[in-house]
């Protein structure tokens, strides 16, 4: 399906939604208010628990941020709620209304501030451990204060229109979520996509919910502004959901996804990586110029009459034997050795420059290949040949093709070459 049908039919679907939620709120305004705020809960509560649950994945500070935030802000938005229907007071309904205006006010201030902490709570990592505490004690005194303190100015229950306070904190947002809006256009470049949309999505979605709040005087207009306003955040908080979602979500799916090639490099027999993992490691670590730059040396360690193994044990019990050798070696080594299976007899091993270490390295692999032969009677003839050449990534023409082959010639040099002839021994007559 073209992709400018696909925009036709969401839009066509969104345009139903509201539509039909128009006319629920025509005809009974609170269940349209109540499912609308429960949706906005649900969705703050599910962009948490996304975050949280998705951060040792993704480490996606921003997502951690914002989820830890929105809690409190559901919190606040649950008692406009319990205002709203009377919950709260047990006065007349324009002291519920006053209330649940206050505690309306003060859900977006909190969120005001929120925007405003986010960029300070990614730099400081101290203080994103306190972010739970702080914001829970903001939101106990914002509850308190319009609960018990009464320090905001009370709503026009009659007309239920807004107050002065109301006016002034509704353009207030609009004006910070506009100077947000700004800063996030410019940094549309070192953002990732899904970031930029939702917090534009978001931010143009409360401006317009605040001006379409700002029209709610009680006129002719109230309905359809109250509606606007509501719909209007809903839109909004279900962009932050999609955020989350793609951000807590995708991204671990994504990262599966790139793991599989490394996952399917890994031998099967013995787990240890294949040719095109040392290759990749080649080209992306150890290139010219690279930081890490230094000098390494390479190994070849290949292993002699790997068939006695099923000769002395059977097929499938040697398959076993081999991986066990094979992960032994790769116990042998150091944690920041690498070791790379290249083909089903012969291994190649990248250590750091040290000729010191380099026996002490040696000796140890052949020590633990002799014990391990040992303990599994093998015959005297099993056991394996290393060679070693010098690799230096920062000389011109060396690589680590050249040292693989200086190694595997000194290693076919020290067991194959032709042994150098003795005294010649007395004929027999």
């Amino acid at each position: 399906m073209p992709e400018s049908s696909l925009h036709y039919h969401s839009m066509l679907r969104l345009g139903s939604v509201g539509a039909l939620l128009f006319g629920v709120s025509l005809i009974h305004y609170p269940l349209f208010h109540a499912a609308i705020e429960i949706a906005m809960i649900v969705a703050m509560l599910l962009t948490y628990f996304l975050a949280t649950r998705s951060y040792p994945y993704t480490n996606h500070d921003l997502l951690l941020v914002v989820g830890n935030a929105l809690p409190w802000v559901a919190v606040l938005d649950l008692l406009h709620l319990l205002a709203a229907v009377g919950a709260l007071s047990s006065g007349s309904g324009e002291k519920s209304a006053a209330i649940a205006l206050q505690l309306a006010i003060a859900g977006r201030l909190l969120e005001a501030l929120t925007l405003c902490a986010a960029p300070l709570l990614l730099q400081k990592r101290r203080l994103r451990r306190l972010q739970p505490l702080g914001y829970g004690l903001i939101t106990a005194a914002l509850a308190a204060a319009v609960l018990w303190w009464r320090i905001f100015p009370a709503g026009d229950g009659a007309r239920r229109g807004l107050t002065l306070w109301a006016a002034v904190s509704a353009y207030g947002i609009i004006l910070l979520s506009a100077g947000v809006f700004a800063a996030v256009w410019r940094m549309r470049e070192r953002s990732s996509p899904a970031y930029f949309r939702a917090a534009c999505a978001v931010l143009g979605l409360n401006i317009l919910s605040f001006f379409c709040f700002s029209f709610a005087d009680g006129g002719l207009l109230h309905p359809l502004a109250n509606f606007g306003g509501h719909f209007c955040r809903a839109l909004a908080y279900l962009s932050i959901v999609r955020f989350a979602v793609a951000e807590g979500l995708d991204y671990p799916y994504e990262l599966m996804i790139s793991r599989l090639p490394a996952l399917s490099a890994r031998d099967p027999l013995t787990g240890l990586s294949k040719r095109e993992v040392c290759h990749d490691f080649v080209r992306r670590d150890q290139s010219p110029g690279h930081p890490n730059l230094q000098k390494y040396h390479v190994w070849v360690i290949h292993i002699v009459r790997p068939g006695a193994i099923n000769e002395r044990f059977g097929a499938d019990a040697g398959e076993q034997m081999f991986r066990e050798l094979s992960q032994l070696l790769e116990a042998t080594v150091r944690h920041h050795d690498l070791l790379f299976r290249m083909d089903p007899h012969q291994f190649i091993l990248v250590t750091g420059y040290d000729e010191q270490g380099a026996v002490s390295i040696e000796t140890r692999i052949r020590e633990t290949v002799a014990l391990w032969s040992q303990a599994y009677h093998l015959p005297a003839d099993f056991g394996i040949r290393i060679g070693r050449a010098v690799w230096d990534p920062d000389q011109p023409g060396d690589s680590v093709d050249r040292a693989v082959a200086s190694a595997e010639f000194t290693l076919l040099d020290r067991t194959k070459a032709p042994k150098r002839p003795g005294p010649a021994e007395p004929r027999r007559r």
